[in-house]
């Protein structure tokens, strides 16, 4: 990896559920900086890998546990990450 990978919440990228199934979806910008522009990354397990790296394992003062997580290319150089956080079936070790 020739560059760094920047991951910032998205604004407006929160939704929030409440009563006896508590659960969380937070959005985030990857972005690939470089000082090369001829980098051009699509490497999706990279960034992905960067998201777990910056996305908190738990959400809010319920602390809800994250669940699963993902990626979506919307640029050579950008990604929306999506961060699930919830009760499911969450196995010591994931994400």
């Amino acid at each position: 990896m020739a560059g760094t990978y920047t991951v910032s919440e998205r604004w407006a990228g929160r939704k929030r559920s409440g009563g006896s199934a508590k659960s969380a979806t937070v959005e985030y910008i990857i972005l690939y900086e470089t000082t090369d522009p001829q980098d051009q990354t699509s490497d999706d397990e990279e960034a992905i890998v960067a998201l777990a790296d910056e996305a908190p394992d738990t959400w809010g003062d319920a602390e809800i546990p994250r669940s699963s997580y993902d990626v979506e290319q919307v640029a050579d150089r950008i990604w929306i990450g999506t961060v699930n956080y919830g009760y499911g079936s969450k196995k010591a070790g994931d994400i």
